[in-house]
């Protein structure tokens, strides 16, 4: 389920190529705690970049 999640999101945010926080809160129904634990994991990949108040897209 996690590892589904965090490629949902992963496709999510490149597909949009930005994202706020809250946006994928609400669109994953998850809590904002759980999404910082997920998008660590992405900026680890190398697929995003946090920014104040969400994430980008890596060129």
């Amino acid at each position: 389920m996690r590892i589904s999640r965090i490629d949902q999101l992963e496709q999510y945010i490149l597909e949009h190529r930005t994202a706020s926080i809250d946006a994928l809160c609400e669109e994953f129904e998850i809590s904002k705690n759980t999404l910082r634990r997920d998008l660590e994991i992405l900026v680890a990949r190398g697929t995003v970049e946090k920014v104040y108040g969400g994430v980008i897209a890596c060129e």
